[in-house]
C-alpha cells in the first residue's frame, strides 16, 4: 500500500524554481495538506500542488507567491480546499487554483487570491 496521507509542517521553506513541482499526486485516495509552510515561492512555470487523483484531497494553509509567469498554485482532479492568500499578481499567465475531470475548488473564507495579467 502506498502513502495516502502527505503533510508539510509549519517551519519548512520552499522555493520551486523554473519548470518545478512541489508535490505531485498521481496515486489515488490520497490527502496532501499544508499547514503553514513558508515562506514558498514559485518561479516560471512552476507548481506547489499537482494531483490528477479524483477521489484526492489538496488542503492548503500556505500562503503562495510567484515571482515569475505560467506558474499553478493548486491544481487537482479532486477536491481542494484553500485557506490561505495566494498571490501570483506579478507574473503573467499564473492560476492560482485550477481543477480538471469534475474537481472542485473551495476558496475558504479569508483567503485572498491574486492574479496578474493573462
Amino acid at each position: 500500500m502506498g502513502i495516502k496521507n502527505i503533510t508539510a509542517e509549519a517551519g519548512s521553506t520552499i522555493s520551486v524554481g523554473d519548470n518545478s513541482f512541489a508535490f505531485v499526486n498521481i496515486g489515488t485516495g490520497n490527502t496532501i495538506t499544508t499547514n503553514n509552510v513558508g515562506p514558498v515561492t514559485l518561479g516560471n512555470d512552476a507548481m506547489y500542488i499537482y494531483s490528477n487523483d479524483t477521489t484526492g484531497t489538496v488542503n492548503n494553509h500556505t500562503k503562495l507567491t510567484a515571482t515569475g509567469d505560467k506558474n499553478y498554485g493548486l491544481y487537482s482532479a479532486g477536491t481542494i480546499h484553500n485557506y490561505a492568500d495566494i498571490d501570483f499578481s506579478q507574473g503573467i499567465g499564473n492560476v492560482a487554483i485550477y481543477t480538471n475531470k469534475g474537481g472542485t475548488a473551495i476558496n475558504h473564507s479569508g483567503a485572498t487570491l491574486s492574479v496578474g495579467e493573462k
